[in-house]
């Protein structure tokens, strides 16, 4: 069942929104692209807290085909997507 890796994508999610929301409200340069990191962890967080994050996205988030640079946040998206790529999505698919 992948119930505890739901509950994991939704507490790494909360993790990087907070960190992000504090990041755009100090204008932290260390973190390019904030703004679109913050609209995509929401965008997954609140999909996954619907149950609907399995049928959203194909094979990937895309993040790893992305040249977009997230800063000090951005390996926990990057975990985010491998937490759905080798937990979540599997169990949906078969």
């Amino acid at each position: 069942m992948t119930t505890g890796a739901v509950e994991r994508f939704i507490s790494l999610a909360d993790s990087v929104i907070r960190e992000l929301e504090q990041v755009i409200v100090n204008g932290d340069d260390r973190y390019p692209n904030a703004a679109i990191a913050l609209k995509n962890a929401r965008d997954w967080r609140d999909r996954a807290a619907r149950g609907t994050l399995p049928s959203s996205f194909g094979p990937t988030f895309g993040l790893s085909k992305s040249d977009l640079m997230f800063g000090p946040v951005e390996e926990r998206m990057y975990e985010l997507e491998r937490l759905f790529e080798t937990r979540i999505r599997p169990y949906f698919e078969g």
